[in-house]
């Protein structure tokens, strides 16, 4: 009896360094989400990961951080209920500065 290797090969060796367009492509992709949440947080003022994860935002605090990084106001609220989910809440007087 035969066995035949049925691995596959991966996009992306974990042991080499990503590509130029691997990271052109990962940055791009992070001003994308960036972009959502904040114009998510402007129409509705708030935003949970629950509503980041369903528009596949995988990692919403590290674009809320980014946010912050630059200037807007967004308060955490933690739901320990929840294993941890957030709801991140934009100040009102940050709408208006930033428009």
């Amino acid at each position: 009896m035969k066995f035949h290797n049925t691995t596959r090969k991966s996009h992306c060796n974990i042991n080499q360094s990503p590509s130029h367009e691997q990271v052109k492509k990962a940055v791009k992709s992070r001003k994308n989400q960036k972009q959502i949440i904040l114009s998510y947080l402007i129409k509705y003022g708030k935003i949970t990961t629950l509503e980041a994860h369903k528009m596949f935002i995988l990692a919403p605090a590290a674009r809320i951080k980014e946010l912050r990084d630059i200037g807007f106001n967004i308060s955490t609220i933690k739901n320990h209920n929840m294993n941890g989910m957030a709801t991140y809440v934009l100040e009102n007087s940050e709408v208006n500065n930033h428009e």
